[in-house]
């Protein structure tokens, strides 16, 4: 018997990650992987008390990390701060 559901089950072609795996492949600690699930930048499954990633996911997030990284590294050559937009540009002085 099959349930109606609002979005259909992905299909999985390969094995899902633990979070060491998924802490290898993205060169982080495991710990940064459950604060990246908690604070919902890194997607996963919750299979009863487990939690599992996609390799796909993790790279996806790998990717999306490397372009913050790229971008801070820009702006830190240019001599500001990434996003911290004209606010940096020069110092205030105080007044007389």
């Amino acid at each position: 018997m099959t349930h109606p559901t609002d979005s259909p089950v992905p299909r999985l072609d390969t094995p899902l990650l633990t979070a060491a795996e998924a802490a290898e492949l993205l060169a982080v600690k495991p710990s940064w992987i459950y604060e990246a699930v908690r604070a919902g930048t890194l997607p996963c499954l919750r299979i009863g008390r487990h939690t599992r990633f996609t390799p796909n996911d993790a790279r996806g997030l790998a990717t999306r990390q490397g372009d913050v990284e790229r971008d801070e590294e820009r702006a830190a050559r240019a001599g500001g701060d990434a996003g911290c937009g004209a606010r940096c540009a020069e110092p205030r002085m105080p007044g007389p």
